[in-house]
């Protein structure tokens, strides 16, 4: 057990009490009991103002670096409450530590852990205090500038935090954390994320390769639209980032129905990761299926162009021409989204994100892995119609 240091009377002191009742007349006895008393005193006042020493570099340690100017008074009061309590708790704990010489003790880690405890709480609230009143000034210009995506569902509960919304939620400190009470939910301001802005890049991107095919007099290649598909998920996997793009782009960007169904969901707290990756691949088909259309138009673009440069003359073959008629009826069907059409002896039935592949009977055709024959996209079904 650690050993305390008690402050009382020394064996010198006691020693020139004795002396003083054996002889109150005796000079000598007097200078000794004088010079005793007095070694006594400086021994006691040594060991008190060591004591005092320990404590003041412990309570030295003990940093409150906060700015009181930049805090409304609801706030301010629970700071200072959170600080004054934790300073005396911190400075009942430097007393008791002063004077414990063990430090095998276990109460000697208890004491050393909890006024570690304290100053972490100490430095945790002055910095989510600065954190909170910068990010005040950034959220109310974010807000007022509407740099914030229309998909975010935090906006409510962000403007009530910073009191940007005229109201004033209570706050209570944790550990140095602030907790902010928001119609009846516990806020805890270190976990709180920030408006997320809007998907600017991911659809500049999206929109960009568009033009870029519909440019282009070539069709893309299998490699090409894997390639595409890879990239286009990879940027959607941020659950903000989708939200974006379902919302912030309703002219270049149409999602109305999937976006109806992701914050419907959300709502109900029901966007779990398999809905989120349904929604993602359907929102992830529909670019595709852009691009095809996008690069469909730069081919016929192209050929148009091809023919007016050779003349009047179409040196055509006739199969030629008519594969070309029939691509171009056929691209006609899948832009339209019609829900079946038959060529060639085919027919196709539109699934939505599939087209299921019929003989002219009406008979499903089977894949020799015994699946049913599908088109996912209008090269495929060029493919099986061999155009």
């Amino acid at each position: 057990m650690a050993k305390q240091r008690t402050i009382g009377p020394s064996s010198s002191l006691l020693s020139a009490s004795a002396a003083l009742a054996e002889s109150k007349s005796s000079t000598p006895v007097l200078e000794a009991v004088e010079q005793g008393f007095g070694k006594a005193i400086k021994m006691i006042e040594e060991e008190q103002q060591a004591v005092q020493d320990r404590v003041n570099s412990f309570m030295g340690d003990l940093k409150t670096d906060i700015d009181f100017t930049t805090l409304d008074p609801t706030m301010e009061k629970e700071v200072r409450r959170y600080l004054l309590e934790g300073k005396n708790e911190y400075s009942g704990l430097a007393n008791e530590l002063a004077r414990l010489d063990d430090a095998s003790d276990p109460r000697y880690q208890q004491i050393v852990d909890r006024m570690s405890e304290i100053q972490q709480g100490y430095s945790n609230l002055a910095a989510e205090l600065g954190s909170y009143n910068q990010n005040k000034i950034t959220t109310a210009e974010q807000i007022r500038n509407g740099e914030f995506s229309k998909g975010t569902d935090q906006l409510g509960r962000v403007s009530s935090v910073y009191g940007l919304d005229g109201t004033k939620p209570s706050m209570a400190i944790k550990d140095g954390h602030l907790n902010f009470n928001v119609n009846g939910e516990t806020v805890e301001y270190y976990k709180m994320k920030s408006l997320p802005g809007v998907a600017t890049d991911v659809a500049k991107s999206i929109l960009d390769v568009q033009v870029d095919l519909s440019q282009r007099g070539t069709p893309m290649t299998p490699e090409e639209k894997k390639r595409y598909a890879r990239t286009i998920e990879d940027s959607l996997r941020n659950q903000d980032t989708l939200a974006s793009i379902l919302s912030d782009y309703p002219d270049e960007l149409i999602f109305t129905d999937l976006q109806e169904q992701f914050f419907d969901l959300r709502q109900k707290g029901k966007l779990d990761a398999e809905a989120l990756k349904e929604i993602r691949t359907q929102v992830k088909d529909r670019i595709l299926k852009g691009y095809e259309a996008a690069n469909a138009r730069g081919v016929e673009t192209a050929e148009k162009k091809s023919k007016a440069d050779r003349g009047s003359t179409d040196t055509r073959t006739s199969k030629q021409k008519d594969d070309a008629e029939a691509r171009k009826k056929i691209q006609g069907y899948y832009d339209s989204n019609t829900p079946t059409f038959s060529i060639s002896g085919y027919m196709f039935e539109n699934h939505g994100d599939s087209w299921h592949v019929f003989d002219e009977d009406g008979i499903p055709l089977i894949t020799s892995n015994n699946q049913p024959l599908q088109a996912r996209s209008v090269q495929d079904i060029y493919a099986i119609l061999g155009l």
